[in-house]
């Protein structure tokens, strides 16, 4: 993925820049209102011929790539396993050529941009490549290739094939650790008897827990608008798997705040109709990241206060200390530095991990992203109460785990990157007649959004 990536760095700019050029010599009219028309209207790349069948194959594209992304590692296993010798590389050429493929050609023929989401959505995506060529890091430079991949799709089919995806790599991998197949590390460790703790081929327990969560959470996504109570029931049951099994403590808080968050907003629909309701969503980002940092600066070892909280958070806080006081090897640059191994910067928090790892304007960009996106959802409400309540329950978990590698939350940013888009990626039907709202909300929405559109 990191050659895609690099390919992306290098073709963006220049067809962005292009686009910017062509769109403007072919609108008419005084320049005034060309400027306009290039910066708020949204257009396929160089080229608008095709148009209905690029739109139609957006969505599949995405899918393909999900399948490819999520869903193939079990067939190269077997192939690894089983297959004839040279089956596995053969296999692995393909699909990284496909991705490549699908990906680049998702991002710049089957996508449509407005000026200001070129300049400005390519000024953000510019700090976070730059973040992510520096580090060298992959999930970092991953996830941004699925921003741009994700935009303008059916959310709904999207989340419908990374469940699938998602399900079919669980099951695989749980099964295969099981038989003896995979190597399945486990822990021994008393809580008034004997438990044991299995990372069942995921090779840490986490991975298993967090692997586990993403199901149940693409699972309510699917389901909200059907919601029923065994709906709840399967995703207190994934928790308890988790509890039980890897016995993940943040991917248990993971899922529950994602559950009582959607399950409040599903009970007060009005609530989220509210400035303050909504400022409170959007500030959730900021005011994480400062308690991380207060936290980590605060933290004595003999204070009883510290020593329950740095308990509660399974030693994180610690963790943070350490890494910001108590290494002389590890030290911050404006715009991070190369990734050398998972165990460098001992710390988990995201908030504090890629200040070290990608720089301050970057972790400045996740926080200001995650408040928009926040901030958007919250105004959307209907169906897109379930993406929020995800929204602030990754955000909750950064505390605890990094959060840029492809998943639902980095799915969802896209909201944040390209919002105020024609096609925003929502649960909610866009033909759907406007809900009953108050004045407040009426004032701070337009129609676009009270149909389900883009709320800001």
């Amino acid at each position: 993925m990191q050659n895609t990536f690099h390919l992306f760095c290098l073709i963006a700019p220049a067809l962005a820049l292009v686009q910017l050029v062509l769109r403007f010599a072919l609108e008419q009219g005084p320049a005034k209102a060309r400027v306009k028309a290039v910066w708020q209207e949204e257009h396929w790349l160089l080229w608008n011929g095709f148009s209905a069948l690029r739109e139609r194959l957006a969505t599949p594209a995405f899918c393909c790539i999900v399948l490819l992304w999520w869903g193939a590692g079990p067939v190269g296993l077997l192939l690894e396993w089983y297959g004839p010798a040279g089956t596995p590389t053969a296999f692995a050429t393909l699909r990284s050529l496909a991705l490549a493929g699908l990906i680049l050609g998702k991002a710049f023929c089957l996508t449509r941009y407005s000026g200001r989401q070129l300049v400005l959505g390519g000024l953000a995506a510019a700090l976070w490549a730059h973040g992510g060529l520096v580090s060298g890091y992959g999930p970092v430079s991953d996830a941004l290739l699925l921003v741009f991949a994700v935009k303008d799709i059916r959310l709904f089919a999207g989340l419908a094939s990374m469940l699938a995806a998602q399900a079919f790599d669980f099951v695989f991998t749980v099964s295969t650790a099981l038989m003896g197949l995979q190597d399945n590390m486990q822990t021994t460790f008393d809580t008034g008897r004997d438990r044991v703790r299995m990372a069942l081929g995921y090779g840490s327990y986490n991975g298993c827990g967090i692997a586990a969560a993403n199901l149940a959470l693409l699972w309510l996504c699917l389901r909200w608008k059907k919601l029923r109570w065994w709906d709840v029931l399967v995703v207190l049951g994934v928790v308890a798997f988790i509890d039980l099994v890897p016995n993940s403590r943040s991917a248990e808080l993971l899922c529950l705040i994602v559950l009582a968050a959607a399950l409040a907003g599903r009970a007060l629909p009005r609530l989220l109709q509210s400035r303050w309701v909504r400022a409170g969503c959007a500030a959730a980002a900021p005011l994480l990241c400062a308690m991380s940092y207060a936290m980590a600066i605060l933290y004595r070892a003999d204070s009883p206060f510290f020593s329950r909280v740095n308990s509660l958070l399974s030693g994180r806080v610690q963790l943070a200390w350490n890494t910001m006081f108590n290494n002389p090897l590890v030290e911050w640059h404006w715009f991070g530095q190369p990734f050398i191994t998972e165990w460098f910067y001992v710390v988990d928090n995201s908030y504090i991990y890629y200040f070290y790892l990608c720089g301050p304007f970057f972790v400045a960009m996740l926080v200001l992203g995650g408040a928009l996106l926040c901030w958007r959802l919250a105004g959307r409400g209907g169906q897109d109460t379930i993406l929020l309540a995800c929204v602030l329950g990754f955000l909750a978990y950064a505390v605890m785990e990094k959060v840029v590698y492809p998943n639902l939350l980095i799915l969802l940013s896209a909201n944040a990157l390209f919002g105020g888009g024609a096609r925003p990626l929502t649960l909610n039907d866009p033909q759907a007649p406007a809900p009953a709202a108050g004045p407040p909300a009426q004032r701070d929405a337009p129609p676009a959004a009270q149909q389900g559109g883009e709320g800001v």
